[in-house]
């Protein structure tokens, strides 16, 4: 509860010091409420990334199965598309993504995978996927 009266106090200081600028019709403090701005919404967003990574093992690695299921060399090649996809995003993000399993498909693509995404909270981001 201290973090969101620490947000909702900066958040007040933001509005008022906005307000100042106005009546006093003061450009120099623009730049100052600029800033104020930008902080809040940056502790707003670490805020709301934290909530919503709260759960019991959202701080833990992740592992992908992938499997080609149905479908033939589209099917796939899909599956293969769905592989790098999550590959890359993990790099991009700064989490260590390791492939622990990878079975070639017939002409292209993939039968099946296995990656692990280590890294704080790599489960939290991958558990609705």
């Amino acid at each position: 509860m201290a973090a969101y009266e620490k947000l909702r106090q900066d958040y007040d200081d933001a509005l008022v010091m906005i307000e100042l600028s106005n009546e006093e019709e003061d450009e120099g403090m623009l730049d100052e409420c600029t800033e104020s701005v930008e902080k809040f919404e940056s502790d707003l967003d670490t805020m709301t990334l934290t909530t919503l990574l709260s759960g019991e093992y959202d701080a833990k690695n992740a592992i992908l199965t992938f499997h080609a299921g149905a479908g033939g060399t589209e099917a796939q090649d899909w599956a293969q598309m769905l592989f790098r996809m999550y590959c890359r995003w993990g790099e991009r993000h700064g989490f260590k993504v390791t492939t622990l399993d990878f079975l070639d498909g017939d002409e292209a693509g993939l039968k099946s995978a296995s990656i692990l995404i280590e890294g704080e909270n790599a489960y939290g981001f991958m558990k609705s996927e």
